[in-house]
């Protein structure tokens, strides 16, 4: 009987959601890859291995899952894996790598080592950006650690065998630094608990901006615009955002520091709209579970989630910085509960239909059995 083919993804795995005894770091954490786990349960074509990284864990360990075995592997600090290239982790991984011999590395993200480390190892290598930091840095810079690994993107690109993005955004600004690779959409899935969400709007118009503090996020454009007398009897809500990090704000303005699933659940299906007014994003989160829910959408023209959004009719894509812009997307979207339910509900379906794990799972097997075969040139 023929052996399964072997498929390594290394990638930031919430690992601490599975093993009990990891803590949980401070931060936000790849909620697509637990997307992704769970998606790929039901299948046994592949023998799948999950390579992580873990302050928790003080040696290599392994844990199986079902289908799915998971390398759970020690690391350090950032800074001090920074400061030495990384060469502890890419160490680790590369012993792992040797000992599975897969034919597959999928890779997430260039924001860590995972890309440099899967370099050196002889097989098809499959690359899927989480973040575009060329792009990012280009529209808005960023700070010594995130620039020199924007540095790195052009370089590590060619070699893969295919790269794949989750919007056209992403896509275009990938085949930018990397014009001869083989760039193909792949949408990551919206958490599952999204799609089943009943919307209740708040009494009073609100609107929601989650995400971080970053200076890609612009929250200060969000702050200008609901500032104003127009829009000073609509809420804003800033999820991911410390009170302390903005005194003084207008009572409508209220940062609500780090929220859990739950209570961003509830804040999704109490909100009028979503504002995003980002100045770089490939395929934000917060917007999938947002149009999954069925809520109108203010975002930018440097957004991937923008595919998402019909202008004028689930929501409005505008310049970034636009202050004027946001104020007049967002008083058309919460002109009265009608308006927001309406424009929520525009093509609410297809969203889900496009965000759902079963659109996720089937792409993602098309792209290794492509992969696995040298056919990747034919995927569209």
């Amino acid at each position: 009987m023929a052996s399964k083919p072997k498929i390594a993804i290394i990638g930031t795995f919430p690992i601490w959601l599975s093993e009990q005894d990891i803590p949980a770091p401070s931060g936000h954490y790849a909620v697509w890859l637990m997307a992704m786990h769970e998606m790929l349960k039901s299948v046994d074509t592949y023998e799948l291995h999950w390579i992580c990284m873990c302050k928790g864990v003080r040696r290599t360990r392994e844990s199986r899952h079902g289908n799915q075995i998971f390398h759970i592997l020690p690391t350090g600090s950032l800074e001090l894996a920074f400061r030495t290239n990384f060469i502890w982790d890419r160490w680790r991984i590369g012993r792992v790598l040797k000992r599975i011999a897969p034919d597959v590395i999928h890779v997430f993200g260039t924001e860590r080592c995972w890309a440099d480390a899967a370099l050196p190892y002889p097989c098809k290598k499959i690359l899927s950006m989480q973040g575009i930091l060329t792009a990012y840095h280009r529209l808005c810079p960023m700070g010594y650690y995130m620039r020199s690994r924007a540095e790195k993107e052009p370089r590590l690109l060619p070699h893969f065998d295919l790269v794949t993005s989750e919007s056209e955004w992403g896509c275009a600004r990938s085949r930018e630094i990397s014009p001869a690779s083989k760039v193909v959409r792949w949408e990551y899935a919206a958490e599952e608990r999204f799609f089943h969400v009943q919307r209740q709007l708040s009494p009073e118009p609100t609107c929601l901006m989650a995400g971080s503090d970053s200076e890609l996020k612009d929250v200060p454009t969000a702050i200008r615009a609901f500032s104003s007398k127009s829009l000073s009897h609509v809420t804003l809500l800033l999820a991911g955002v410390p009170p302390e990090h903005y005194p003084d704000l207008p009572p409508n303005i209220r940062p609500l520091g780090r929220v859990s699933r739950e209570r961003m659940t509830e804040l999704l299906a109490s909100s009028w709209a979503l504002v995003h007014p980002t100045l770089a994003d490939t395929s934000p989160n917060i917007i999938k579970e947002a149009r999954a829910v069925g809520l109108p959408v203010v975002t930018t023209t440097e957004c991937g989630g923008a595919q998402y959004v019909e202008e004028g009719k689930s929501g409005f894509i505008i310049t970034p910085k636009d202050v004027e812009a946001l104020q007049q997307a967002v008083l058309k979207m919460t002109a009265d509960a009608e308006t927001s339910l309406r424009m929520g509900a525009w093509q609410h379906e297809e969203c889900r239909r496009l965000l759902g794990r079963d659109t996720m799972k089937s792409r993602l097997l098309e792209i290794y059995d492509a992969v696995l075969h040298g056919k990747e040139a034919e995927l569209s």
